[in-house]
């Protein structure tokens, strides 16, 4: 996996998918100057947002979650916070749009951009197997407990 890996690597170089500036080179227009700030913190919003919204929400609709993990809660907190991340990110690009941060066409998905989504998917895949293995291999040897193959709550349940 290690040279599948190396090889994603040069082949999204050749593409020139992870070189610098490579987004410039393929045509994706900038951000105006003044606009990093406010979407740095947009970014951080999205990432933190659905977590807060879905703590409220089970405050607010009296949800009582069970001391120990189990499927029926695990399943209620993902699906608020899906529904919630799909929400705020809808907000998000509609900000974005309305101030002007990005250039006008910046947001507007194309046909094209799923397949450039997928094969990145694919192409990043080994890499990051690779970076979690090493990651697991330097935990295990300085003496920590790499913990399970699963590494989710909600598999542990499911398996």
């Amino acid at each position: 996996m290690v040279l599948v890996a190396a090889a994603c690597i040069v082949v999204l170089w050749r593409l020139d998918a992870i070189r610098p500036s490579s987004l410039q080179r393929a045509g994706h227009p900038e951000p105006r100057p003044d606009a990093s700030i406010p979407l740095a913190l947009g970014a951080v919003g999205v990432y933190l947002l659905p977590a807060v919204l879905t703590g409220i929400a089970i405050g607010t609709l009296g949800i009582e979650l069970a001391a120990e993990p189990n499927l029926r809660d695990n399943g209620i907190v993902a699906g608020l916070t899906y529904a919630s991340g799909v929400v705020v990110a809808v907000i998000a690009c509609w900000l974005v749009v309305r101030t002007e941060l990005l250039q006008p066409g910046a947001v507007l998905p194309k046909v094209r951009d799923l397949w450039v989504g997928v094969a990145a998917l694919a192409l990043s895949y080994p890499v990051l197997w690779v970076a979690a293995q090493a990651a697991r291999w330097i935990v295990t040897a300085s003496g920590g407990d790499a913990g399970s193959d699963l590494q989710h709550g909600t598999l542990e349940l499911l398996a």
